[in-house]
């Protein structure tokens, strides 16, 4: 799987509290994955995190390339995020 977390303001304990920026499109090789997002909530119901997770299918071994693209909320700014992986 992997997860991406977007910007979030925080309370002072690291709490997320205001999003910032917001998932748009995560692509891994050139091809489109399908992200869920996820809010988890702690015992007295409260948001503790915050991430959108994708289900990879099996990786031949080697270096891999995405992009994550971001919006900010805002001002609807997109911004490609690039990143790699070793499988």
């Amino acid at each position: 799987s992997l997860r991406v977390r977007c910007w979030w303001e925080t309370t002072n304990q690291g709490v997320p509290k205001t999003q910032i920026t917001e998932l748009v499109q995560l692509t891994l090789d050139g091809k489109r994955l399908d992200a869920n997002e996820v809010t988890t909530k702690g015992p007295q119901g409260n948001r503790n995190d915050h991430y959108y997770i994708a289900v990879l299918r099996e990786l031949e071994p080697g270096m891999h390339s995405g992009v994550a693209r971001l919006r900010v909320k805002a001002s609807g700014r997109e911004i490609g995020m690039p990143f790699k992986i070793e499988a």
